[in-house]
C-alpha cells in the first residue's frame, strides 16, 4: 500500500524518482520509522507528550521525503511542516 502511494506521488510530480530500487529504499526507511518511532519517542523523552512525539515522527518522515521531492513536493512538505507548528 505504501509503495503504491509513493508511486502515485511520483506520478503526480511530487518526487524525482520512480526507480524501483529508490522507492524500495524510501519504503524500507518509512517502515522502519513506523515500527520504532515509539521507542525513539521514549529514548528522546517525548513519550509523555503525545503531540510532541507525533510531530517529531512526522517531521522525520517529512525530512526523509524531502530528499527525493521535486520543487512541487518540497512546497507541499513545507506547507505541511508549517501546519504542524
Amino acid at each position: 500500500m505504501l509503495y503504491n502511494e509513493l508511486k502515485a506521488l511520483f506520478l503526480a510530480g511530487y518526487f524525482n524518482t520512480a526507480k524501483s530500487a529508490d522507492m524500495d529504499t524510501v519504503l524500507h526507511a518509512i517502515t522502519t520509522i513506523n515500527r520504532f518511532w515509539i521507542s525513539e519517542a521514549t529514548v528522546d523523552g517525548l513519550i509523555d507528550d503525545r503531540q510532541a512525539a507525533v510531530n517529531t515522527y512526522l517531521e522525520r518522515l517529512a525530512g526523509l521525503l524531502h530528499i527525493i521531492a521535486t520543487d512541487k513536493g518540497r512546497e507541499e512538505i513545507k506547507r505541511f511542516r508549517n501546519e504542524l507548528k
